[in-house]
């Protein structure tokens, strides 16, 4: 059994214009465009949560903190500010506002020593 957040489950007919399959990045953002000009859209997903890559996840520190990793599509080019982020330009033309947490980058542990990967724009230049 899976814990954490249940499928919404439809207990009535609807009607809809266009049905998405899959609730990531890429019917995320299509249904939202496509809510955005009018039409009712349904978005269908199999996993128990929606959004693919374009979620996050919380893990719980040995002393009781919280943390909460981002999943993915704000890694490489951001989204605390207007940027080439597909996502982040979708969230724009929907005119969604979020409140965003900056970072400069990422580490990992290796059984060799810790590696740190610097994340954004200005990181991304020869």
């Amino acid at each position: 059994r899976i814990s954490g957040p249940q499928p919404i489950r439809m207990q009535q007919a609807h009607e809809t214009d266009v049905v998405v399959i899959g609730s990531g990045l890429g019917g995320l953002c299509a249904g939202a465009l496509l809510a955005k000009y009018g039409y009712k859209v349904t978005v269908c997903e199999s996993h128990y949560l929606p959004g693919g890559c374009a979620h996050s996840f919380d893990i719980k520190s040995k002393d009781g903190g919280i943390y909460k990793f981002d999943a993915g599509p704000s890694l490489w080019a951001g989204m605390s500010q207007p940027s080439t982020n597909p996502l982040r330009q979708v969230m724009d033309a929907v005119g969604a506002e979020v409140e965003w947490a900056n970072y400069d980058g990422w580490g990992v542990f290796f059984p060799d020593g810790y590696f740190k990967f610097n994340v954004g724009p200005a990181n991304s230049k020869d």
